[in-house]
């Protein structure tokens, strides 16, 4: 009986041992690009470590690196609801999206990860972006400021800055265009009231010219009935 039980113990500690090592050789696959092998032994593991964020992040990652990036979403969300707001699956998950071109959901899951660490500078560039490829300057504006008030010595400085200065040089560019828009509805507006006035004023000098004719025709007539006969 003591034998046996010593060999459940002795398996119960292998099979743990392996479990880590299959994380560990999936990696290894993974950077050998041998995509479907790394696939395979991750999800012989998913078992024991499915409930791991390292698991999700590698197994999306293989993912990414054959560009199913539809499939590294549907994962990642399932991780990121089972196991809660974990930083890192929230902004691998952004990147995913920002892959597909879904700018909006993009900014969610980025923010999401600040929300799970404030200091997160990563976080705050990669949304910054999104917010960038949706049009919407003033954020992206402002969480580059963030990243470089986080991260003074960022290697990408240099370019951030760049972007910050164009990006405000285009919201002044765009104020300008909108006040000349504006000036031009308010000119445009100004030319259609006064030809509506100049029409209804032509319209009332008719009604005028009208009402004296028949003002007149009715003088002649009774011009004629005053007629004296001899």
């Amino acid at each position: 009986m003591k034998r046996v039980l010593s060999w459940i113990v002795f398996m119960n500690f292998l099979s743990v041992g392996l479990g880590a090592q299959t994380l560990s050789d999936a990696v290894s696959l993974l950077k050998e690009s041998r995509y479907t092998e790394a696939i395979d032994v991750l999800k012989s593991c998913e078992g024991t470590e499915g409930y791991k964020p390292e698991w999700y992040l590698i197994t999306a990652s293989v993912y990414e690196k054959q560009g199913l990036f539809v499939q590294s979403v549907d994962l990642l969300k399932q991780g990121y609801y089972r196991l809660g707001n974990q930083k890192e699956i929230a902004f691998n998950l952004a990147n995913n999206l920002f892959a597909l071109g879904k700018w909006d959901e993009a900014v969610e899951f980025y923010s999401r990860a600040i929300e799970a660490d404030s200091l997160f500078y990563q976080a705050y560039l990669n949304r910054g972006n999104s917010y960038l490829k949706s049009g919407r300057y003033n954020e992206a504006v402002s969480d580059y400021n963030r990243v470089l008030s986080l991260n003074p010595a960022h290697p990408q400085k240099i370019s951030i800055e760049r972007m910050i200065a164009l990006l405000t040089d285009e919201e002044r560019q765009q104020a300008e265009q909108a006040r000349l828009a504006e000036e031009r509805r308010r000119e445009q507006e100004r030319k259609m009231a006064e030809m509506r006035d100049q029409a209804a004023s032509e319209l009332s000098d008719s009604d005028r010219s009208r009402n004296l004719q028949v003002d007149n025709t009715g003088l002649e007539d009774y011009m004629f009935n005053l007629d004296i006969v001899e």
